[in-house]
């Protein structure tokens, strides 16, 4: 998951949705960044992005990946970009 208007990432699952997801899929491994201030500003200068989470997803096709993609993300409250 990443944004590149350079604005933080202010909404971050809680316990409650992770807990979820492993529920949905014990497989699922998600890694969060949250970055703020200078951090931040030099994430966005070097990079020209800011990488806010990282969703790694088992599946047998592109085509079930992409829909366990869209209902990790709702599970998370994260918005959906293809």
């Amino acid at each position: 998951y990443r944004r590149f208007d350079g604005r933080e990432q202010e909404n971050f699952p809680d316990a409650a949705q992770i807990q979820t997801l492993h529920a949905w899929d014990a497989r699922a491994r998600l890694m969060t960044f949250q970055k703020t201030g200078n951090a931040l500003k030099r994430e966005m200068r070097w990079v020209g992005s800011y990488r806010y989470a990282c969703l790694n997803l088992a599946a047998e096709s592109e085509a079930e990946l992409l829909e366990k993609y869209r209902l990790a993300s709702a599970i998370l409250g994260f918005p959906v970009r293809l």
